[in-house]
């Protein structure tokens, strides 16, 4: 007959045990269930840790770009290191979930192995210097420097190789090794090994490394952080990638990790050229200088969280971009309705109307220029934080919170009309640094812009009399005003325009001039009121602000660094910028004799000077 209720027998000895299929199927629904509870949970667990984490790292980035003050600046440093181990963490444990449900993608790109390399080298050094370790990094200098495979897996398997040998390692040395073996015309097998004196591991303890949230000889390592994970997510990620990762020990004596993985080539120029003709163009490039400038571009940025609202705004603050802000996806539509933009940056998750809704009613817009517009997606979201789920739901592309800075500027670079966009910029950070204080960078900034048109004028005047000597004089000027406003390129162009005047190559000032007048002209907002949106106080007049002790000591320093340099042009500088506040009788008459001073070339009096008027 047929029985409602399927069973199965199964005889193991004397015993008979029946199976209820039912109980079965129900426990696989549960245990279904629960498994999607897990990842539900974990996406969560990302977008709600992630999000202040945003915002701790993105005001630690303001303060660290800000502040003079060393003792502030380490705070900060360790705020950042303590905010990335923490998002280490965090992305460890989302990893090993997306390991675990298949969800894990392999997307080869063209990389720069050279780049990737000496990336994990600057990030592991800092670990290993701090415990008194020997680094010794040994790169195969013929390796192809530009390789296809997925570089972030890559990197992060090799990182987690180095931060294992770090954090097991208490004396002695850590060493990371890269080979190459060729395979074909387009494939080479690469090889990587991290080895270290370490406390190492029994031989019946190294397959359990591989176990996760598992620590081997616990009592032993009791005291070491971590979640467990690192050398799992390694393993498994290796796999995916038709790799698989070797280990060697000896109990208390060290380890050797290790690993060959098949890569794509993509040029067989030798890693050493290459890396040397990248060091070579961009030798005169400050790391500092963000990619560019845009005054004229317009951008809507879209969070619910206020916080992150301002992490965007500060972080994009010196590209000098027109920025909105809204709240919601509600708010956003508002705003599209009444202004043209060049690009929203759109959260991905909020309340009411979250990111794919709120781009689904852009997208819907009648007779709007928005309708159109390219949407970056901001996203805490690690789990479903894959490019191709983005593009697959209509965003143009997508930034993963924590915000990267560089990152934020590259992406928004991509999608800006090109028309608006200046390369030739201003780092501010690098010229409050010049200056000794935000302060009196704003006031010399101000005199920087005001004085292009007579500078401009007094150059090519000097040209069309043909008085080279002249010439010379004001582009020395402009090349060092430019540097101390933190305007490289442009100082760059003038330094070697000025060597062209020293030795009267006229050919090279008649062809290269006009592009470094327009290179300073470029620098002045085309908005009149562009200074006043970049700088709280850009050009105060006389009898404006008053002068504070550490404004005047901060701009005497910055003075008697100058002077230190014989820089005549931003020695009188930094006094014009002081004669704008208001001031006492005292004040007036030492910037009137250190102003003398200068003029009159006796730097040894001006420091000397300098010194008695600190206060």
């Amino acid at each position: 007959s047929i029985c409602p209720m399927i069973q199965k027998e199964a005889v193991i000895g004397l015993n008979i045990v029946f199976v209820d299929m039912t109980e079965i199927i129900d426990a696989k629904e549960h245990a279904e269930a629960a498994d999607h509870a897990k990842s539900s949970f974990l996406a969560n667990m990302s977008h709600e840790i992630r999000t202040p984490i945003n915002s701790v790292l993105g005001m630690d980035e303001m303060i660290l770009r800000e502040s003079r003050d060393d003792k502030i600046r380490y705070y900060a440093e360790n705020i950042k290191t303590a905010g990335r181990s923490l998002l280490a963490i965090i992305n460890e444990i989302l990893d090993f979930s997306k390991v675990e449900e298949g969800k894990m993608e392999i997307i080869p790109t063209q990389y720069n192995i050279g780049r990737m390399l000496e990336d994990l080298k600057c990030m592991i050094t800092p670990r290993l210097q701090r415990k008194g370790l020997n680094f010794n990094v040994l790169i195969d200098s013929n390796m192809p420097g530009i390789l296809y495979g997925d570089e972030i897996r890559i990197r992060q398997c090799i990182l987690n190789l180095l931060e294992n040998a770090a954090k097991y390692t208490e004396e002695g040395s850590v060493d990371f090794g890269v080979n190459f073996r060729k395979k074909s015309n387009d494939t080479i097998y690469l090889e990587v090994y991290v080895s270290d004196t370490g406390i190492g591991m029994k031989k019946e303890d190294i397959d359990r490394i591989f176990s996760p949230f598992t620590r081997v000889d616990e009592k032993r390592n009791r005291t070491i952080e971590g979640t467990g994970l690192g050398m799992t997510i390694t393993h498994n990620l290796l796999e995916l990638m038709g790799a698989k990762l070797s280990v060697e020990s000896s109990y208390g004596h060290g380890s050797v990790f290790s690993f060959v993985l098949k890569q794509g080539v993509v040029s067989w120029e030798p890693l050493s050229e290459l890396e040397k003709r990248i060091h070579d163009d961009q030798s005169a490039q400050d790391r500092d200088i963000p990619a560019f400038t845009a005054p004229d571009a317009e951008v809507l940025i879209v969070d619910d969280t206020v916080m992150n609202l301002v992490v965007t705004r500060e972080l994009l603050r010196h590209t000098m971009i027109q920025l909105d802000e809204a709240e919601s996806g509600r708010k956003c539509l508002e705003l599209l309705n009444g202004k043209k933009y060049d690009l929203i940056l759109l959260d991905y998750r909020m309340p009411e109307m979250d990111g794919i809704e709120t781009l689904q009613h852009i997208r819907k817009l009648q007779d709007n220029p928005n309708s159109s517009i390219p949407v970056i997606a901001l996203t805490a979201n690690a789990i479903n934080g894959t490019r191709e789920r983005f593009i697959g739901e209509g965003f143009d592309d997508f930034i993963t919170k924590p915000v990267d800075p560089i990152q934020l500027e590259k992406t928004i670079l991509k999608y800006l009309p090109k028309d608006k966009v200046n390369k030739n910029i201003v780092e501010r950070s690098n010229g409050i640094r010049n200056c000794g204080s935000e302060e009196i960078y704003n006031k010399i900034f101000g005199i920087f812009i005001n004085d292009i048109d007579k500078k401009t004028e007094a150059i090519r005047t000097a040209i069309k009399n043909g008085d080279i000597k002249r010439y010379t004089v004001e582009v020395h000027a402009l090349k060092s005003s430019a540097k101390i406003i933190g305007a490289m390129p442009l100082s760059m162009l003038a330094a070697e325009l000025e060597e062209a005047g020293n030795v009267n190559d006229h050919s090279k000032i008649l062809d290269k001039t006009e592009k470094m007048l327009q290179m300073y002209a470029d620098l002045r907002p085309s908005d009149p009121e562009g200074i006043k949106a970049l700088f709280s106080d850009p050009v105060t007049k006389p009898g404006g602000n008053k002068l504070t002790p550490e404004c005047w000591n901060d701009a005497l320093n910055t003075l008697s660094e100058f002077s230190e340099l014989m820089d005549y042009e931003n020695s009188l500088l930094i006094l014009k910028s002081l004669s704008d506040y208001k001031m006492n009788e005292q004040s007036s008459d030492a910037i009137d004799h250190m102003r003398k001073l200068a003029e009159e070339l006796q730097w040894d009096k001006l420091r000397e000077y300098i010194k008695e008027n600190l206060r």
